[in-house]
């Protein structure tokens, strides 16, 4: 039973990877960079049939470009073809290079239509580059630096010599009237008890 049934099974097994999406990278890492700007659409016309478009620069896969969505690539200055690529059931489809010259001060607009069932990449325009926005400038908080003040030296007082007799008379003065005032409290309260 299971001989009548692997035959069957590889070949669908067969037809369904080939059926399979094949992705690409987008932008592949072998495609050159630089400072001119190429800003390539996928325009939808009535008569599309809605494959995704491989773009080529130059010969090289630049990416997918599904339909009604556009991309951007920064090239070197100078005259490069923009070409691309359709697969289908069929096999792939090439559709004719355009020549474009890009410069670094523009950013050049080509588009991908199908007009009359002839798929063809047309220059649509080129724009000025936008100016790279101003960073405002960070300015560092000015503080304020305290300057010390300066102190004159004060001039050495002068001190009159004391004289050790007038001293000795002071501290037993407070030490007599200490005394006189604890001997009466102390009194008081002997005559309770």
């Amino acid at each position: 039973m299971i001989r009548h049934f692997t035959l069957p099974v590889a070949t669908l097994c067969l037809l369904l990877t080939g059926c399979a999406k094949h992705h690409t990278s987008t932008p592949a890492a072998e495609f050159p960079v630089g400072s001119a700007q190429l800003s390539v659409t996928h325009l939808k016309k009535m008569t599309d049939d809605g494959t995704p478009l491989y773009l080529t620069i130059d010969g090289i896969d630049a990416g997918q470009l599904p339909l009604g969505e556009s991309i951007d690539l920064h090239l070197p200055g100078g005259k490069h073809q923009v070409g691309g690529y359709a697969r289908t059931l069929i096999g792939r489809v090439t559709i004719p290079s355009l020549d474009v010259a890009l410069s670094a001060d523009v950013i050049t607009q080509v588009a991908y239509a199908v007009t009359r069932r002839q798929p063809a990449f047309s220059l649509t325009g080129t724009q000025p580059v936008p100016p790279p926005a101003k960073k405002p400038e960070v300015t560092q908080p000015v503080i304020p630096t305290a300057k010390p003040e300066v102190v004159p030296p004060a001039a050495p007082a002068v001190t009159a010599p004391a004289t050790p007799a007038a001293d000795n008379t002071q501290s037993t003065q407070s030490t007599q009237s200490t005394q006189s005032t604890a001997t009466p409290t102390e009194t008081k309260s002997d005559a309770l008890f």
